[in-house]
């Protein structure tokens, strides 16, 4: 994917605002990052911030297990959707 087409992405996705230098996940979405070829993919869940530098992408995640670094040109998809809540679900057996 190309730096402008992320940025725009970020940009129109619903749960993601812009800040100064980066994009933050509101509290009540998930972010996941597909990163590599569609079919070896791998994701980063639970993405927190992203920030999209020259040639690269920088993913925080939520878990504060530091800051992953990939060249943009491996980022495959995005997905956002709002988190789960507690309330609605139902007991299971």
């Amino acid at each position: 994917m190309e730096a402008t087409t992320l940025a725009h992405i970020l940009d129109a996705a619903e749960g993601i605002t812009k800040g100064e230098s980066r994009h933050e996940v509101e509290d009540d979405h998930r972010a996941t990052f597909y990163l590599g070829r569609p079919g070896q993919a791998m994701e980063a869940r639970d993405v927190l911030a992203i920030e999209v530098g020259k040639g690269f992408v920088a993913i925080t995640r939520r878990d504060d297990e530091g800051t992953l670094y990939v060249p943009v040109e491996s980022v495959a998809a995005v997905h956002v959707r709002r988190a789960k809540t507690e309330e609605g679900r139902r007991t299971g057996f």
